[in-house]
C-alpha cells in the first residue's frame, strides 16, 4: 500500500515548483507557453542557444534549492 504522507509531500512538491516557476517567469519576464504541462514549457522567444539554456538551469537549480529549503531535503 502507498504511504500517503509521501504522496502528499510529493504533490505539494510538484505544485510549489509549477507555481515557483510561473512566479520565476515573470519576474523574469519569459513568456510561457499556453499549455502548462508538469515540465513547465517555456517558449524563449527573446533568448535563444547557450543563455537560455543557462537561465533554464540556474532557474531549475534556484526552485530546487528552495523546495529543498522548505522540505530540509
Amino acid at each position: 500500500m502507498p504511504d500517503v504522507k509521501q504522496i502528499g509531500i510529493g504533490a505539494i512538491k510538484q505544485k510549489g515548483r509549477q507555481e515557483l516557476e510561473k512566479v520565476l517567469d515573470k519576474v523574469l519576464g519569459i513568456e510561457r507557453s499556453g499549455q502548462d504541462n508538469s515540465q513547465g514549457a517555456i517558449e524563449d522567444t527573446e533568448q535563444e542557444g547557450v543563455g537560455a539554456t543557462d537561465k533554464k538551469d540556474g532557474k531549475k537549480q534556484l526552485i530546487n534549492s528552495i523546495i529543498g529549503t522548505i522540505f530540509k531535503e
